[in-house]
């Protein structure tokens, strides 16, 4: 009778809420604008401390939820290659604006959900930690990589934009709950959907506005209000790709199997049945004090609410205290200074209480504590349930398998810590747990083997903080990824890896290849481009620079190498060809060639320079850097060819001497120097022919005349003082031009003129082509090796003027709320 007595007085409360036609309608919040919604449907939202009609919550049309749907899809392709500064700077203004405007959304949660001011701030300032967390997004988006994955290979894992993700709230938490999920989608690069709930939608509306005047482009976040269909649009729509879901078990298993059934991912935070352990040894006033404002905070409408407390041996003596202490806690309306707990949210909300409290009564627990009938003087009509403690429970009691939602804690016995700990793990929820005890040991071994998501030691509510994520588990929890922290980043980012070689090698095996290309085709096609003489000289050149002999008859002749100390003034290492060199008696008559080219004596491994040497030579001398190394052996051919002593060609820093008879001789002055810097390799050539100063630069002599070729490669010759002989016997320096001998002078160059331009022009164009090459190589190994993202703006965001009336209608009318 006392029951039926209780329900009738429940049902009463439905109709006796107060409504007016001039309710205002909350608008829907669809690209960056407040849109009112042609829906004909509606669910009324009532203040809980007096179930007066506040506004009307339309249920939107499936048209409109489909405008959202494609105002994200917008957003979302510009979004998405924004920067991740970009977005932590979007989350730096949002937070601090959340900050700056948090009296005002507290003011609307009391005002909606009846939580207490203190209750409310704290719900706007949980929230708040998790934007500051998002703030960190560079660093939660940094990917992963190993090197040498394999033999010159690497993999690379990026994060990447997930797409368009939903969120389901609840009514419990209307500004935590949605901080919880879209801030960190958004700063992943996504878009976003929120659906609040149908009962609290102004907490939500006022953070929508605050994340636009944060600088959120039009349509990041899109707001849309309903029930069931709602719920099953998000859950089926193809283009949302995550969903969120808050909320009791009922609705979280839905939602999970519709979701999960359309290729979404899900995380679902369902029921929760939160135990703590209470040893004998514990601090008895602040384990009571704790424990009754975590079971009757919030009027115990929180998944984190502890509803179970296991008293371990002696400690159920405590109690008594601990109703005590729940009689003190004084119950309001939360606008009132020093409420300690409110109403909850409905009168459906208030009966299901009531009737889970007498269902534990008619099972056989003890009733110590009452709040059903509790009365607030002034708010006769609210939705207020006091303090209520129930003794004795047992596990198969109705009150003890269902969530009850509401400010109720269950106490149960338990002989043992082993047999405490046995009853936590066979409950099917694993939200959180807690253990009161000043015994480390018993504390570590409780956290070793209790199985819940959350665990706290002397703490009754172990909540952690957002860089960190809300691991609840078991019955508690449906998905793979939960809320906030590296979890929500993961859930709300893709990924994919990128496996490739190392580009390096590669590069360098096709740069050496095309230069090895292009030297040849150089080799083959620069002949082509020269007269006879530049063939003779080109032939030469590549001869001596390879170090490769001309073929030789070598029945003829015999060869020796003539070497060059460091320590001591010596030809350079040349191969002789013995029977073609003649004595000095040859240059005695003038109508015989001259065809000894290199004075030295056949029978020594090394011919010194010396004065007589020196002396007894009229020839063309040229100097070479001495080697650096200890000693050095160049390979050098020389063949002898018909040449007039007719002009002398010094590289020695002193002025030859010139003969009335036309021929030249060498100075002693050179051959005097004790330390010559340099050897000195004499070289004779006909009248009105000269080297080349291009060839000099090089170090490489060359003539031909007929069958017979002179080469000499005297490395890094230097120029520096090289002069020359006129037949009138006047002496200049070396022409400084390089391609063009003295106008001046009585000879020139015979070979053509252009050959040294003709092969710069042709090596200049051979290394243009060998950078472009080089350059094409490594733009497509660059392309191909890493995507092409385009180069979009950043979306640029109209402020808007703050207006509370457009985002909740009139607040101040205070109309009773109808279910």
């Amino acid at each position: 009778m006392v029951l039926l007595a209780r329900i009738a007085k429940c049902e009463a409360w439905l109709t006796t809420r107060s409504y007016s036609n001039a309710a205002p309608t909350v608008k829907m919040y669809i690209d960056g604008q407040l849109i009112e919604s042609k829906s004909t449907e509606f669910t009324d939202v009532h203040d809980p401390a007096t179930n007066q009609l506040l506004c009307l919550t339309p249920k939107c049309t499936k048209d409109e939820m489909e405008n959202a749907v494609q105002s994200a899809r917008n957003a979302y392709e510009k979004w998405r290659h924004t920067s991740v500064l970009t977005r932590q700077n979007l989350m730096l203004k949002y937070q601090a604006l959340i900050r700056e405007h948090s009296k005002e959304i507290a003011q609307n949660l009391v005002k909606e959900n009846g939580k207490t001011m203190a209750d409310a701030e704290g719900d706007v300032l949980r929230g708040l930690q998790v934007v500051d967390a998002c703030a960190s997004i560079p660093t939660l988006q940094m990917g992963e990589s190993t090197a040498n994955i394999a033999t010159d290979m690497d993999i690379i894992s990026y994060k990447v934009p997930l797409g368009i993700t939903a969120s389901i709230c609840p009514f419990n938490f209307p500004a935590m709950i949605p901080l919880w999920s879209f801030p960190i989608s958004v700063a992943c690069g996504n878009a976003a959907i929120l659906k609040p709930s149908e009962r609290v939608p102004g907490a939500s509306m006022i953070l929508a506005d605050l994340f636009t005047k944060a600088g959120a482009p039009a349509g990041l976040l899109n707001i849309i209000h309903g029930q069931h269909a709602a719920v099953d649009f998000i859950c089926e729509h193809p283009d949302i790709k995550a969903v969120s879901f808050v909320g009791s078990d009922q609705a979280g298993k839905y939602i999970y199997k519709q979701s999960s059934a359309h290729g979404k991912r899900v995380q679902c935070n369902m029921g929760a049945k939160n135990h703590c352990i209470v040893l004998p040894d514990a601090n008895k006033n602040k384990t009571l004090s704790q424990i009754a404002g975590a079971a009757f905070g919030a009027a115990g409408q929180r998944c984190m609410a502890l509803s179970v407390a296991v008293f371990v041996g002696k400690s159920k003596e405590w109690i008594p205290e601990l109703v005590e202490t729940a009689k003190r806690l004084k119950v309001n309306a939360g606008h009132v200074p020093g409420t300690d707990l409110g109403p909850v949210i409905s009168p459906q909300a208030k009966q299901k209480i009531c009737e889970l409290v007498e269902s534990g009564v008619k099972e056989g627990a003890k009733l110590a504590l009452d709040g059903r009938d509790i009365i607030v003087s002034g708010y006769e009509n609210g939705n207020f349930v006091g303090p209520t403690v129930l003794t004795d429970v047992k596990p198969m009691m109705k009150c003890y398998t269902n969530e009850i939602f509401g400010p109720v804690l269950s106490c149960m016995f338990a002989d043992t810590t082993d047999e405490a700990i046995d009853i936590i793990n066979k409950n099917p929820y694993g939200n959180g747990t807690a253990v009161f005890t000043t015994n480390g040991a018993t504390a570590r071994a409780f956290v070793n083997r209790i199985e819940a998501g959350q665990v706290g030691v002397n703490v009754p509510i172990p909540v952690p903080l957002p860089m960190f994520s809300f691991t609840g588990n078991k019955g508690s929890f449906l998905g793979d990824n939960h809320f906030y922290g590296k979890d929500t980043d993961q859930f709300s980012s893709g990924g994919f890896p990128q496996t490739s070689g190392k580009p390096r090698p590669r590069i360098i095996k096709y740069t050496m290849g095309t230069v090895m290309v292009l030297i040849i085709l150089s080799c083959v096609a620069t002949p082509f481009l020269m007269n006879q003489n530049d063939h003779n000289l080109f032939a030469s050149t590549m001869l001596a620079m390879s170090r490769v002999e001309p073929v030789r008859n070598t029945s003829r002749s015999q060869t020796k190498d003539i070497g060059v100390s460091k320590n001591r003034s010596r030809i350079p290492a040349a191969t002789v060809s013995t029977t073609e060199v003649t004595r000095r008696k040859d240059l005695e008559d003038s109508t015989t060639p001259f065809n000894g080219i290199l004075r030295g004596e056949e029978e020594e491994e090394e011919a010194v320079v010396d004065d007589t040497t020196l002396a007894d030579t009229s020839e063309i001398s040229t100097q070479a850097i001495p080697s650096t190394e200890t000693s050095m052996s160049v390979r050098q051919t020389m063949t002898t060819s018909a040449l007039p002593s007719t002009m002398v060609l010094s590289a020695s820093s002193t002025t030859p001497k010139a003969s009335s008879s036309g021929t030249t001789e060498d100075t002693k002055t050179a051959s005097t120097l004790k330390k010559p810097k340099m050897p000195r390799v004499t070289l004779k050539l006909r009248e009105n022919e000269t080297i080349p100063q291009m060839y000099m630069k090089a170090g490489i002599a060359s003539y031909k005349k007929g069958n017979i070729t002179t080469s000499v490669l005297a490395p890094r010759l230097s120029l520096e003082g090289l002069i020359f002989k006129t037949p009138e016997g006047t002496i200049k320096p070396w022409p400084q031009k390089w391609f063009f001998s003295d106008p001046s002078a009585d000879f020139q160059w015979k070979g053509s003129t252009q050959m040294p331009v003709t092969i710069y022009i042709v090596l200049a164009g051979l290394a243009a082509l060998a950078s472009i090459s080089i350059v094409l190589m490594f733009y497509v190994q660059r392309k191909a090796s890493r995507r092409q993202r385009p180069n979009i703006e950043e979306p640029e965001v109209e402020e808007h003027e703050e207006d509370k009336s457009t985002l909740l209608g009139a607040e101040s009318q205070e109309i009773e709320e109808k279910e």
